[in-house]
């Protein structure tokens, strides 16, 4: 590829899709007045230096074998399209939530992690909401995640409600994809707050490979399989009832489920 493309200077788009690259010349740094780059089905990194394109709207990146992708994305501001269709990646970083003007947006046909796989269902918002509360669980001391995952309309929307003080909602909506709300706990033997991240998985059998996934993701979090099993039947068997009832049969015993809960985690997680 010819150095001299770095001397078009007030080039707007450049489109190299498909051309076998491995890499591109340092010399395309210098232009920074771009506004659409297309560089899929090429190389398997991004350069540094794309990070100073702070004019850039739409960005191909499809097909490009990447595992990874660099956290200076975020620095692309004016991004409105982004593309990251057929990768590799597991995972994104955390910056892409604040591209704000980022309405376009595609992650499919990657081996997304499965939290990730489920926001991903919804949408980009969904997708920001994710990378958000990973940031937050990040730099926040005392968190864990709280994963309910079962079948759909029996009450794990509910259950994290009440354990939320939240009102009942009589016909409360069932959940599509996943939801992350944080529970807030106190430890009885150091009397200090606990904040557990509780992601809500929708029950509908679409969602149960992504279910499974989940409980198999929850071992890496030194949580034992069949700890997911109980969270599954807890609003049925430990904390009684359903959704479908007329009425909410754990609020009455809403301190009594926080002090379960808490020797759940006393008697199954361990701390890192």
């Amino acid at each position: 590829m010819p150095e001299w493309l770095g001397d078009l200077a007030q080039l707007r788009e450049l489109d190299l899709y498909s051309n076998d690259l491995t890499s591109l010349p340092a010399s395309l740094a210098k232009l920074t007045n771009i506004e659409t780059l297309r560089i899929s089905d090429n190389i398997g990194e991004l350069p540094e230096w794309i990070r100073h394109f702070r004019k850039l709207d739409v960005l191909w990146l499809e097909g490009c074998g990447l595992r990874k992708v660099p956290d200076w994305i975020g620095d692309l501001t004016e991004l409105s399209y982004l593309t990251l269709y057929d990768n590799k990646l597991e995972e994104l970083p955390n910056s892409i939530a604040r591209l704000e003007r980022l309405k376009k947006f595609s992650i499919n046909k990657n081996p997304l992690n499965p939290e990730l796989a489920a926001a991903n269902k919804e949408g980009i918002e969904a997708v920001k909401r994710y990378l958000r509360a990973k940031a937050e669980a990040q730099v926040a001391l005392n968190e864990a995640k709280l994963i309910l995952i079962g079948e759909g309309e029996v009450g794990k929307s509910s259950l994290l409600a009440a354990l939320r003080d939240e009102p009942w909602i009589e016909g409360n909506p069932t959940t599509h994809g996943i939801e992350i709300k944080p529970v807030k706990i106190t430890s009885p033997d150091k009397h200090t707050e606990i904040t557990l991240n509780g992601w809500d998985f929708g029950g509908q059998r679409v969602y149960s490979t992504t279910r499974i996934a989940a409980a198999m993701f929850g071992e890496g979090l030194n949580c034992r399989a069949h700890h997911f099993a109980d969270l599954q039947r807890a609003d049925r068997t430990v904390f009684g009832g359903s959704r479908q009832n007329s009425s909410p049969p754990w609020r009455p015993q809403s301190l009594w489920n926080r002090r379960l809960l808490m020797e759940f985690v006393s008697d199954f997680g361990t701390a890192d």
